[in-house]
């Protein structure tokens, strides 16, 4: 059978800072913090902050962009991490990823959904 291929994207959904309010920092992980964060008409959702200082901020830059691309071409799917879109925040102008909560444990492992394990595309 022939491999489906993932839809070509060129941009992002870009979502209004005031729209977030962080609740609680649930990790800090190699490229940045994950809060819990609550977003308007959504609810919870996990904030991927890009915390890392690298000496070159275009490389920031690229990997945030790189990372909101791959993320934004997942196709829908219950046992696949939802990507709500980017932003920047307020104070610090650092770029962040808006992504589905998932409560229980970190999303890099597997998730238990319905008594089947799964594996989850992870962003944090």
């Amino acid at each position: 059978s022939e491999r489906k291929r993932l839809p070509h994207i060129t941009s992002v959904p870009m979502l209004n800072p005031n729209h977030l309010t962080m609740d609680e920092k649930l990790v800090d992980g190699g490229s940045g913090e994950v809060w819990r964060a609550s977003l308007r008409g959504v609810g919870d959702v996990a904030l991927k902050v890009l915390t890392r200082h690298i000496s070159d901020p275009s490389e920031v830059e690229a990997q945030w962009m790189r990372e909101a691309l791959a993320l934004a071409s997942m196709p829908q799917h219950p046992r696949i991490v939802r990507f709500y879109g980017c932003t920047r925040m307020l104070d610090t102008g650092a770029p962040a990823l808006v992504l589905e909560l998932v409560r229980g444990g970190p999303a890099a492992s597997s998730l238990q959904h319905d008594g089947e394990q799964a594996s989850a595309v992870a962003a944090a």
